[in-house]
């Protein structure tokens, strides 16, 4: 597996078990659009960045390990919190909490 770790928020499932991704965009970045999604059991909505595995180079790839590591050490209040990430056998996925707004809307405003 591409994602390691001793913590119960690194999931080896595809999400489609768990979540309901909608078509809807929140955003966009470095790694494509980050979509809507919606828990089946609890419905909290929430924010999904999606990799192709087979897509990322081996730089790229290190890269998302350490971005998955750091995002779930943090915890403040001003910091999207990385909920989960769940890994497929060719995608994965970041499951993010739904903030309010991004930045640059906000200070565009």
């Amino acid at each position: 597996p591409l994602l390691r770790g001793p913590t119960r928020r690194i999931v080896h499932s595809e999400l489609s078990r768990d979540f309901d991704v909608t078509t809807q965009v929140l955003g966009t970045g470095y790694s494509g659009a980050v979509r809507l999604a919606q828990h089946r059991i609890t419905k909290q909505q929430v924010a999904v960045k999606q990799f192709t595995k087979k897509r990322l180079k081996a730089q790229r790839l290190k890269m998302l390990q350490s971005e998955v590591e750091v995002y779930l050490s943090l915890d403040h209040p001003h910091i999207c919190r990385l909920l989960h990430a769940y890994e497929g056998r060719s995608e994965v996925w970041l499951i993010m909490e739904l903030c309010g707004s991004e930045l640059y809307t906000r200070l565009c405003q």
